[in-house]
């Protein structure tokens, strides 16, 4: 395999990929020629990302944090994952432990039973929630 081949062949998957960080999280990773997968609740709303990178490069795939197979398989064939999801207001199942520590936690065990690599990016969030606490 040439060096152009596995690059080509690097595939991350960032959750929470269109929001106000992971826009910028994808953009940084496409610059660095990965291809990415943008898990997100709502794939329709993530479109807005795809011109960023090549044809291809950007695949937006519905997942939700408290649903650990939609983590499965956003996760499946990735070599790294971000987790740059977060709520900044509370709306039904929506609320600041379900997303930031419980989703955070589901995803962190997905990454480490399926994905067999390394998290690039933690959520800052869970760490000031834990402080809070």
């Amino acid at each position: 395999m040439t060096e152009a081949t596995r690059e080509a062949n690097r595939l991350a998957t960032v959750f929470g990929g269109s929001g106000f960080l992971g826009r910028y999280i994808v953009r940084a990773l496409v610059d660095e020629g990965w291809r990415v997968r943008v898990a997100v609740r709502r794939p329709d709303l993530a479109a807005f990302l795809q011109p960023i990178g090549g044809v291809g490069q950007i695949q937006p795939v519905q997942a939700n944090l408290r649903f650990p197979d939609s983590i499965a398989a956003a996760l499946e064939g990735a070599s790294a994952a971000v987790n740059a999801t977060g709520v900044t207001t509370e709306s039904g199942a929506q609320t600041f432990n379900a997303v930031h520590v419980e989703g955070a936690h589901a995803e962190q065990d997905e990454t480490e039973f399926g994905l067999r690599s390394r998290i690039i990016g933690r959520q800052a969030r869970q760490a000031s929630y834990d402080e809070a606490r």
